[in-house]
């Protein structure tokens, strides 16, 4: 799951794109994530020299970046009121190595998530056929 952030970081660093979005008005990263099923940390750090950390300057009409080649969700989640990260890892099936590898913007304790972000759950699995 790291190589996912790996990935991830190594493509803001490219500028290649698998799949993209023309940013609409009233358009947030986080309904933009969750329209689109990528998760508000994946969308920061693909448009890391796009968009502000706050996501406060997206332009309308601007084509942003929802995912880099090879590495994409398969599964996010949008994070309601109150709901934890023992929560999540008992709803989705999964431990919190695999939580905190998926959402590296989540700290330790687990006390910074927000109603409203969207979270990686699963990685879509690339073969090399």
């Amino acid at each position: 799951m790291l190589r996912l952030v790996w990935s991830i970081v190594a493509y803001a660093q490219s500028g290649s794109c698998s799949r993209s979005y023309v940013v609409k008005a009233g358009d947030t990263c986080d309904s933009i994530s969750a329209a689109n099923n990528a998760s508000t940390y994946q969308l920061a750090i693909v448009n890391s020299g796009t968009i502000d950390p706050s996501c406060s300057n997206l332009a309308i009409g601007a084509t942003i970046c929802l995912a880099s080649p090879g590495q994409d969700c398969s599964q996010t989640h949008v994070v309601q009121t109150g709901e934890t990260c023992n929560q999540l890892e008992s709803v989705f099936g999964i431990n919190s190595t695999i939580l905190w590898a998926n959402n590296p913007q989540i700290n330790e304790d687990c006390t910074n998530m927000y109603t409203g972000e969207v979270g990686l759950i699963t990685v879509i699995k690339y073969s090399n056929i």
